[in-house]
């Protein structure tokens, strides 16, 4: 199983939108979201599953600009 986080910077004093539209946060502008899935082959068919929906779609186009930056970690869970 493999974890993924995504981390945004949200650009300074936007994060209240930002919430709106997300409903996840972490400290000083910086929203965190984790999924996880059985291995990257299933991370890869989730997101596009996710992507093509028009719901996100929408959603995204309003995320974007609150957006400066973000980076992807990736985890491996061993048991």
């Amino acid at each position: 199983m493999i974890v993924v986080r995504n981390t945004f910077q949200i650009k300074f004093g936007r994060m209240k939108e930002a919430r709106e539209l997300w409903d996840l946060t972490g400290p000083f502008y910086t929203p965190v979201m984790e999924t996880t899935h059985k291995d990257a082959a299933a991370m890869a068919t989730d997101m596009q599953n996710e992507a093509s929906q028009a719901a996100f779609g929408a959603w995204y186009q309003k995320f974007i600009p609150l957006v400066d930056s973000g980076h992807r970690e990736l985890y491996t869970i061993v048991e």
